[in-house]
């Protein structure tokens, strides 16, 4: 990759991230319903280590219980942060399985740059909520899936119903 295009990449990359701030703060959610139990789900693994029902799982809870440690439970910038990040990643793993796939860079900046300003999941990085995170996880299992790595695809295909149990039959 040229020095150009990899420059290009990360200014792009922090478009991206201002983007969805930018989308997140045009319409503020309130934090209610599903956010709360996925809040108060993070808050008791912090507590008691992890759980689970038959209503929520452990894998969304799990992964935003860091971020709730070390920056506190008042502020919902940290998982904001932290979502509009993951949704960017996403852009470059879009980026990287349309190069490997069309074998060209034309499709895939056309792909990056499609994911990167679109408004359906700059949407979400504002709720605490587990599709940011679901898509970034079935992209990265869509590109593992073209380098053959086994190991971490079996891995993350057994954590992904954890997150989402909607795609227990794509781990099957």
């Amino acid at each position: 990759m040229k020095r150009k295009d990899i420059t290009l990449l990360i200014g792009l990359f922090c478009i991206g991230v201002l983007f969805r701030l930018w989308v997140v703060s045009l319409v503020p959610q309130p934090f209610v319903y599903d956010q709360e139990e996925y809040y108060g789900y993070a808050l008791g693994i912090l507590k008691n280590g992890l759980h689970a029902d038959l209503y929520r799982l452990w894998g969304y809870p799990l992964i935003i219980a860091p971020l709730i440690y070390f920056f506190g439970v008042t502020s919902p910038l940290p998982w904001t942060l932290f979502h509009a990040v993951i949704d960017t990643v996403t852009a470059f793993l879009v980026y990287w399985i349309a190069k490997k796939v069309f074998q060209e860079t034309g499709p895939a900046w056309f792909a990056f740059v499609l994911y990167l300003f679109n408004p359906f999941s700059a949407g979400y990085v504002g709720v605490l909520l587990s599709e940011v995170v679901t898509i970034f996880f079935v992209t990265l299992i869509s590109a593992l899936l073209l380098t053959r790595k086994h190991f971490v695809l079996a891995l993350l295909l057994g954590f992904l119903p954890q997150v989402r149990p909607v795609f227990l039959p794509l781990s099957l």
